[in-house]
């Protein structure tokens, strides 16, 4: 297995970290519509509407 520098990793991903990528990815995947789910829940019986959550963009 190859282990890449802080440089070479940053040229591939564009100057994101892998650690960060993936925290990105979890959170697009899993925790935009989990806390969607939950606002429109919310939203069902509240006259103060909160807006829904929207994916992270990647830099």
């Amino acid at each position: 297995m190859q282990v890449l520098s802080t440089q070479e990793v940053s040229q591939v991903s564009g100057g994101e970290s892998l650690i960060d990528a993936i925290h990105r990815a979890e959170y697009n995947a899993y925790g935009v519509p989990l806390i969607n789910a939950g606002i429109y829940a919310i939203n069902l019986f509240s006259t103060t509407k909160i807006p829904y959550v929207t994916k992270k963009a990647a830099p």
